[in-house]
């Protein structure tokens, strides 16, 4: 079973990763909507893999993710962003300069979600 923990400020949103992975029989999904306890509620759930919204409100994305990427027992965790703020098109031509970051756009395609986390998570044990 994979641990998934899903950061994003829309109660709606988190209620449907949570639904579409978990009807797959392979995730444990945990929600968080509140970015300020984030760190906390990855550490409490030791997740294999975090889903992250850039754009909310208190602390952003990009701010959690550095929290995630100093804290020596989250900085391997595979962390993939969900955003409005990118395009099905830029991820698929790789046109979007986001660095050596996954990137998933909303809406969520709900299979290239499975096969990303799937795909992060693979990279993270070749590492």
């Amino acid at each position: 079973m994979i641990r998934v923990l899903a950061i994003d400020d829309e109660e709606d949103m988190l209620e449907l990763i949570k639904l579409q992975l978990e009807a797959t029989g392979g995730f444990n999904v945990k929600t968080e909507s509140d970015s300020s306890r984030a760190l906390s509620a990855a550490r409490e759930f030791g997740p294999d893999v975090i889903l992250l919204d850039i754009m909310m409100p208190k602390v952003d994305g990009s701010e959690v993710a550095a929290q995630f990427k100093t804290a020596s027992d989250l900085k391997n965790v595979p962390l993939i962003f969900l955003t409005a703020l990118v395009t099905q098109h830029e991820t698929k031509t790789g046109s979007f300069a986001g660095g050596p970051r996954t990137y998933l756009p909303k809406p969520i395609d709900w299979n290239q979600l499975v096969t990303t986390i799937q795909n992060s998570l693979s990279t993270a044990k070749r590492v």
